[in-house]
């Protein structure tokens, strides 16, 4: 007879097999959980940096379309002749 912490047992300390593998089991499924997540996390970071690349493009893009909006506008009012009353 076994005696733990002053309790006496009437059974073994060893865990019955099926429990064995019901635990190997769920320490394999883990493994591949977690494996699986650090994949989707890492594809999720490079969508998201090349989304960041094309936002960043865009973005630039406008700003120089703009500003050749702008120039363009200017130089037209700067050649305007307004009426003097």
């Amino acid at each position: 007879m076994c005696v733990t912490n002053g309790i006496h047992l009437c059974c073994d300390l060893l865990l019955p097999v099926g429990t064995v593998n019901c635990v190997q089991t769920l320490k394999a499924t883990a493994t591949q959980v977690a494996t699986l997540a650090l994949t989707l996390t890492l594809n999720s970071i490079q969508t998201l940096k090349a989304t960041a690349t094309q936002v960043a493009t865009l973005a630039l893009t406008l700003t120089l379309n703009y500003i050749q909006t702008l120039k363009a506008t200017a130089t037209q009012v700067a050649t305007l002749t307004l009426p003097w009353p």
